[in-house]
């Protein structure tokens, strides 16, 4: 694996992979709805859009004809860190396909018309969300409050309405900027690959922009001090639904062990959450818990949905568990959990596609980029008693924020309240 910068700041990861069929290249640009205000809100992910209506001169019909032709897989993504956009295709392709990531960064002429045409598209995607969009943004705002954080990448019918086409060309600008942007590729790739990627790009030229990092407005500000922190919402369905996230503190938790905890917590039917809720106690069909890691900060999240009349009996359960990981984690899940976080990170090598966006993903926030090999290597190193510190540091109810949605609440904040300093 190779990591630099080239002259012109661009970041450069390349990770052959000998054995794949396909080759992937990413492009990642630091920016995202974390960079946005609610008055434009959804500005980044609407620039995505804007980059599959045209390139340079290159209209979109050219654009999914060049990529079809080579039998090309395109795709584009926003989250609220980072901005991507993934080509996969044959080996013998690849130095054909780098000229949409060179054209990203050619002025494009774009017109009102297809700006226009691209705010339908996102209001209709906006329009087409499932219920539960309203519960996610609801649930954003009681965990994050008025930071930025707590803006979803899609934005607002409001604030994409509010937006013009001079806002999106200026949005580029500021952020499609030196020590801002990453080019990944990963697959089987040669020595030659690498030098003719690294003339072609190493030739454009970025602007030497000053940006406000993340930092300086940290997230952790509304972190690590609540009581805990209850959203009660009514809505119209007969199941109650319950999202439950956790602050994680990563100056004292490394990724790796967080991710390490979350995967024995709640990733797999043997985890812990889902055995219990769902097998053992029959409570809901299935328990999702997710990791979400930024650039300073980091959250634990638990959903699930129940019958009205158990949620204070699945809400107890979870605590209980959870209260049980903080005095000892077992020797049955921490061995059942190693596999998936050891071992079975070289199954990456086999997707190059995965391999890509994580590599794309730690770089863009300014973390260290490791081979699998070493991510193994120090997943390998942490210990049952370490898992045990983690679960204490996190599951605490100063980190924790409970939002529940129901047609029939027959409880308070304060009840919820109780339950969980039960932590």
């Amino acid at each position: 694996m190779q990591v630099k910068k080239l002259e012109n700041e661009i970041g450069i990861i390349y990770y052959p992979v000998p054995t794949a069929h396909s080759v992937t290249v990413g492009l990642y640009i630091g920016v995202g709805s974390r960079f946005e205000t609610p008055a434009n809100n959804g500005i980044t992910h609407f620039l995505e859009h804007m980059h599959f209506q045209q390139l340079g001169a290159i209209s979109q019909d050219e654009i999914r004809y060049k990529v079809e032709r080579i039998g090309g897989s395109l795709d584009g993504a926003t989250s609220k860190e980072m901005l991507r956009f993934l080509m996969q295709i044959r080996p013998h392709y690849l130095r054909e396909s780098l000229w949409f990531f060179e054209h990203i960064f050619q002025d494009t002429p774009w017109s009102k018309q297809q700006f226009n045409a691209e705010r339908r598209i996102i209001l209709n995607e906006l329009r087409e969300k499932p219920a539960d969009w309203d519960l996610d943004i609801d649930e954003a705002k009681a965990m994050w409050k008025s930071h930025p954080l707590s803006l979803l990448p899609l934005g607002t019918k409001a604030s994409i309405k509010a937006l013009n086409l001079d806002d999106i060309v200026r949005h580029k600008k500021r952020f499609f900027c030196k020590e801002n942007v990453w080019l990944v590729v990963t697959g089987d790739i040669s020595a030659d690959d690498c030098a003719y990627i690294d003339d072609l790009f190493g030739g454009l030229s970025l602007p030497n922009n000053h940006l406000v990092e993340a930092s300086d407005e940290s997230g952790r500000s509304v972190q690590f001090n609540r009581s805990p922190d209850v959203l009660l919402k009514k809505w119209e369905y007969d199941d109650t639904d319950l999202r439950i996230s956790f602050d994680v503190d990563t100056s004292v938790i490394a990724e790796n062990e967080f991710l390490f905890l979350s995967n024995l917590v709640g990733s797999s039917g043997s985890s812990v959450l889902p055995k219990l809720i769902s097998e053992d106690l029959g409570l809901s069909y299935e328990i999702d818990a997710t990791a979400e890691i930024f650039a300073h900060e980091a959250v634990f999240n638990v959903a699930l949905s129940v019958e009205n009349k158990k949620a204070v009996l699945a809400q107890k359960e979870i605590v209980a568990a959870l209260h049980q990981l903080k005095h000892g984690i077992s020797a049955r899940d921490f061995t059942v959990t190693t596999p998936f976080f050891t071992d079975n990170l070289w199954y990456r090598l086999d997707e190059c596609d995965d391999l890509n966006i994580e590599l794309g993903w730690v770089a863009v926030r300014g973390k260290p980029v490791i081979d699998v090999e070493t991510m193994i290597e120090r997943n390998h190193a942490i210990t049952r008693e370490r898992l045990t510190e983690v679960a204490g540091l996190i599951f605490r109810p100063s980190n924790t924020t409970i939002t529940i949605a129901s047609e029939n609440i027959p409880f308070t904040e304060a009840d919820v309240q109780e339950i969980w300093q039960e932590l």
